[in-house]
């Protein structure tokens, strides 16, 4: 499997530390025992989609056109899912939220996947469009993310609730999908455009399916719109269905953003606040004014232009001009309505700053107790802190792992020394 054979992180058994593996010796297992068993696989001719950053997002169509997801490509057909699938089934969350300079992480849950296989890839399809997207999946995501969760837990950087919650989505073989809203830049027209911030502008939905690989054998060429066992039943789970919505915010040149995974409603409906998932997005000036629900605007333009409290979000905070210079927080917590109620849910928050974005994700539990998504400084020349290097305890001397677009390239230069 091309996955397992480079990894981005060496595990030390019985340690709570991780260290980055050598460079070289990675690329040399790489080339060795994947470009030369499978070299023909990676003559790969792929074009990655590009959203359309231009077109206004009026209807379904236009929105399918302006999102896009990590690592994806556009495929040519509906999803090739056989009439009778047997590869299980896949969890999803009820909805995910889209605003202009947004990204949400979407997990996918299996269950009932055959004995010695694993999802490769994924493929995803907005209701009423022919817009098919398909996203590659490493496998080794998610036990990763599992045994850094584990790590940070034994040293207070998180609760023992998040790294439990990684743990059972590994073990239970899921996947996490990188969705990124339309990227309207930091001081341009919003391309949800409406009237009222928190507007909804499209509602739609998503029908998401699984290819299965075997855990032996090599995932297979995801460049072309078909491959060996596209039509065996065996290697497709069933199709899930979930909700999206498009919603109008403002955007600036530095805008937060906040989304999460778990909701009462699917993202259209009004009801009350008792049972939902209420998390609030806070950031604190270098002034420590603090920008939230009951302070929405602040003297520097600052100002909480949409507060969701039903679920999935967005919370947005957006600069209409240039924010002074100075150290911003920006915190993440779980609102106290008054009731028992407890769910725990992941969240993402997406900021636009320093002429670039990055994208903060975690797991809360814990109502009233804030959650440090990061702490940066704006001021000439200033670059936001890249979500891994914010981890004392692991170290990043090592790129990130060849996607299978990627492959090829490394792969090709191997051949050709």
């Amino acid at each position: 499997m091309i996955s397992h054979v480079v990894k981005r992180y060496c595990l030390i058994p019985m340690s709570i530390f991780l260290i980055s593996c050598n460079e070289e010796s990675l690329k040399d297992e790489y080339t060795n025992d994947v470009c030369g068993v499978a070299a023909s696989q990676f003559e790969i001719n792929f074009t990655p989609f590009s959203p359309n950053s231009s077109t206004p997002v009026t209807d379904t169509g236009t929105l399918a056109s302006a999102i896009s997801f990590e690592d994806s490509r556009l495929i040519s057909t509906s999803i090739p899912i056989p009439s009778n699938p047997t590869g299980g089934s896949l969890s999803l969350p009820l909805s995910v939220t889209i605003s202009d300079n947004s990204s949400s992480h979407i997990q996918i849950t299996p269950s009932g996947l055959p004995s010695g296989y694993h999802i490769s890839s994924v493929m995803v399809q907005f209701a009423g469009t022919s817009q098919h997207f398909l996203i590659p999946i490493d496998p080794d995501a998610a036990d990763i993310a599992a045994a850094v969760a584990a790590v940070k837990a034994q040293q207070s950087l998180i609760s023992d609730d998040e790294a439990a919650a990684a743990q059972v989505f590994a073990d239970a073989g899921g996947v996490t999908i990188k969705l990124s809203g339309p990227s309207s830049g930091s001081s341009g027209t919003p391309l949800i455009q409406g009237t009222v911030p928190g507007e909804i502008v499209v509602s739609s939905s998503l029908s998401i399916a699984a290819f299965l690989s075997p855990d032996n054998a090599t995932d297979p060429d995801y460049s072309q719109d078909t491959w060996d066992g596209i039509d065996d039943s065996t290697y497709w789970t069933s199709t899930a269905t979930m909700g999206t919505t498009a919603v109008f915010v403002g955007t600036g040149t530095f805008q937060t953003s906040l989304t999460w995974s778990t909701g009462i409603t699917d993202g259209t409906g009004t009801s009350s606040d008792l049972l939902a998932v209420d998390l609030d997005l806070h950031i604190t000036e270098p002034d420590t004014t603090e920008i939230y629900f009951s302070n929405k605007t602040s003297d520097s333009s600052g100002e909480l232009d949409t507060d969701n409290v039903l679920g999935f979000g967005p919370e947005n905070i957006v600069y209409t001009e240039d924010p002074p210079e100075g150290s911003y927080l920006i915190e993440v917590v779980y609102f106290d309505n008054g009731t028992s109620n407890l769910i725990p849910t992941n969240w993402t928050v997406s900021v636009t700053a320093c002429n670039s974005s990055q994208t903060y994700t975690g797991y809360i539990t814990v109502k009233t107790t804030p959650r440090t998504v990061v702490q940066f400084t704006i001021e000439t020349g200033c670059t936001l802190p890249n979500p891994e290097d914010l981890d004392p305890i692991i170290t990043l001397d090592l790129p990130p792992v060849p996607n299978i677009w990627e492959q090829s390239e490394l792969c090709s230069a191997d051949a050709a020394e």
